[in-house]
């Protein structure tokens, strides 16, 4: 029985020339192409990350807290600390 144009594992047999289905090898002659998938998610989590990063880095910058009163308070606990 001749195999049908429409079977891949079928066209793989005539391409290799081969009568028995084909093996892993065959089939995968490339195994970094696995790694594509893991690149493309490490690079959109990598961008994610840094777009959450400068996002909040641009919102911490912009809060700015009096420094005068917590400076007051640091000196008043430090001389509570000194007279004990």
């Amino acid at each position: 029985m001749e195999p049908g144009p429409g079977c891949l594992p079928c066209r793989w047999q005539l391409q290799l020339g081969r009568k028995e289905a084909p093996t892993e090898e065959a089939l995968m002659d490339q195994p970094l192409w696995i790694l594509l998938p893991w690149t493309v998610f490490g690079i959109a989590a990598g961008i994610k990350l840094w777009r959450l990063a400068t996002g909040l880095g641009r919102q911490l910058g912009r809060q700015t807290a009096p420094k005068e009163p917590f400076r007051q308070t640091l000196e008043r606990i430090w001389a509570k600390g000194k007279d004990a």
